[in-house]
């Protein structure tokens, strides 16, 4: 089987969740998969395959379904450091780069005697 170069290795954990937002999206703006099939110019099957994480959507087709369904990429994708998403990718589809900042390390307090 040929691996697609549009989607870096993904983790199951990660396929399962993508696919679980894919479908929950889907229900909550009340459109068939055949209709999504439709407007990612694919077939009803294989967007079914996007929703139980058989394979995955290319990182145009997510872009074009957050648009869809009115939510960020980043909230589709749930994952906290977007690293499928390469900043390349991101800037030719003129959507903002987010960086996340490193929490802040409290400084201990130290008695001076």
């Amino acid at each position: 089987m040929k691996k697609r170069k549009d989607w870096p290795e993904t983790k199951s954990q990660d396929k399962l969740k993508i696919a679980a937002a894919l479908r929950k999206y889907r229900i909550e703006s009340g459109l068939s998969q055949d209709y999504v099939g439709k407007y990612l110019g694919i077939s009803r099957s294989a967007y079914t395959y996007y929703e139980i994480a058989k394979t995955m959507p290319t990182v145009f087709q997510l872009i074009s379904l957050s648009k869809l369904y009115h939510v960020s990429l980043e909230i589709l994708l749930q994952n906290e450091d977007f690293s499928y998403l390469n900043q390349r990718v991101k800037r030719k589809a003129g959507l903002q780069i987010v960086q996340k900042s490193a929490p802040e390390n409290e400084t201990s307090k130290t008695a001076v005697s």
